[in-house]
């Protein structure tokens, strides 16, 4: 089963989609679409929790993210072509 919040941040743009895992053999746990805030710039990410491999961010530019230095996610940056468009597979 899975449901749609708002996240709980303050000012924060983002929706959160709840799994609810029965089953101890799914390990995804959350998934977040951020389209950019003022805490993290104003750049999209995806942010995916798991209950066995902790957290991961997908961020599509990162000259605009920013960190507080105190990230719990393992971050991955897309990979852009000169012209900057997103490589994809």
């Amino acid at each position: 089963m899975t449901h749609i919040e708002h996240s709980v941040h303050v000012n924060s743009k983002a929706k959160k989609i709840i799994i609810e895992n029965r089953s101890k053999t799914k390990n995804i746990t959350n998934v977040q679409v951020s389209p950019g805030s003022k805490r993290h710039g104003e750049t999209p990410y995806v942010k995916v929790s798991t209950s066995d491999s902790g957290i991961y961010k997908i961020v599509s530019d990162k000259s605009k993210y920013k960190s507080d230095g105190k990230e719990k996610a393992k971050i991955f940056f897309a990979r852009r072509k000169k012209n900057g468009s997103i490589l994809k597979k």
